[in-house]
């Protein structure tokens, strides 16, 4: 009988690849989301920077695959959601510290996109969430600010046929601390 224990030995082992994105400009946390945005099952990441480019890229490559045409200002926050059920489209949005919401389809051909829709709304944000919380099977959009208020939008959805609309102001809750993350529970 052995008095020395055996010492598991432990190794790293990583399966993937390093890639590095070709983009500009600095980037805030929120700015950076992975999701489906083309329906073909596959997920893209999106990255908005601090001059107001928003950048796609699609699987491993390096390049862009879309990329917004006009300089929307200090992209704080983006996010992707089925905003239209009946129209079956992913769509993303972005919120800029300047208090802009801008929306893409980024289903088109064309490298460089422009937005679907732009609404001004409330300067600072710092985190958002789509998630359905009356069980319409909408998405209703969660906004956190930098002055400790958290915000709930409903979409209020335009001409049947197009993807056309806005966000509505529903509730408004006041917070006693900063808010940094907004999350569903489902972690």
């Amino acid at each position: 009988m052995s008095l020395h224990a055996e010492v598991p030995c432990y190794r790293d082992l990583s399966l993937s690849d390093p890639i590095e994105y070709e983009f500009t400009g600095g980037v805030v946390n929120q700015a950076i989301v992975l999701g489906d945005v083309d329906g073909d099952q596959l997920n893209e990441l999106a990255i908005g920077n601090n001059l107001g480019t928003l950048f796609v890229f699609k699987e491993t490559t390096n390049k862009a695959w879309k990329q917004s045409k006009d300089k929307l200002g200090l992209i704080v926050c983006i996010a992707i959601a089925d905003m239209r059920r009946d129209m079956g489209k992913q769509l993303m949005t972005v919120i800029t510290a300047e208090g802009f919401i801008y929306m893409f389809d980024l289903n088109d051909e064309d490298f460089v996109v422009s937005p679907l829709i732009v609404q001004p709304s409330l300067p600072n944000a710092k985190t958002m969430l789509f998630i359905d919380v009356d069980d319409d099977e909408r998405p209703e959009l969660v906004v956190g600010y930098s002055d400790r208020c958290v915000r709930l939008y409903k979409w209020e959805p335009g001409q049947p046929s197009e993807m056309t609309g806005r966000f509505v102001p529903v509730v408004r809750w006041e917070l006693e601390g900063q808010v940094s993350r907004i999350v569903d529970g489902l972690w």
